[in-house]
C-alpha cells in the first residue's frame, strides 16, 4: 500500500477526540498506537487489543508519525557553539541547513 493511501486512513477532526489524529472510523488515537509500538508491544497484540484496527491501520500510524518527524530539525547554523560543545561537539552529518 502506498504512503498516501495509508495516510488516508488517518483523520483529524476538531470535533472528535479533541482534534487528535485518529484512525478513520474509530476513536483510536494514532499516538496511542505509536506509544504501544514504542513499548515494544507486538503488532499482533495491538490488533487483538483493538479489534477495530486492521494491520494497514497500524502501518498508517507509522506513516503518520514518520511524516510528522520529517519537518522537525535543529537548525545547527543557529545553535550556539556552547550548546554544540556540551552536546558532544562536532557537526551532525544528518542535520540539514536551511537558507
Amino acid at each position: 500500500m502506498e504512503t498516501d493511501e495509508l495516510l488516508d486512513r488517518i483523520v483529524i477532526d476538531p470535533n472528535v477526540c479533541f482534534g487528535k489524529p485518529i484512525v478513520r472510523g474509530t476513536r483510536i488515537w494514532v499516538g496511542r498506537v505509536l506509544r504501544l509500538l514504542a513499548r515494544e508491544m507486538a503488532v499482533e497484540e495491538i490488533l487483538a487489543e483493538y479489534p477495530a484496527l486492521a494491520l494497514e491501520d497500524v502501518h498508517a500510524c507509522h506513516a503518520h508519525g514518520a511524516r510528522l518527524s520529517v519537518g522537525h530539525y535543529v537548525d545547527v547554523a543557529r545553535a550556539s557553539s556552547s550548546a554544540r560543545t556540551s552536546a558532544g561537539g562536532g557537526s551532525n552529518s544528518c542535520a540539514k541547513r536551511r537558507p
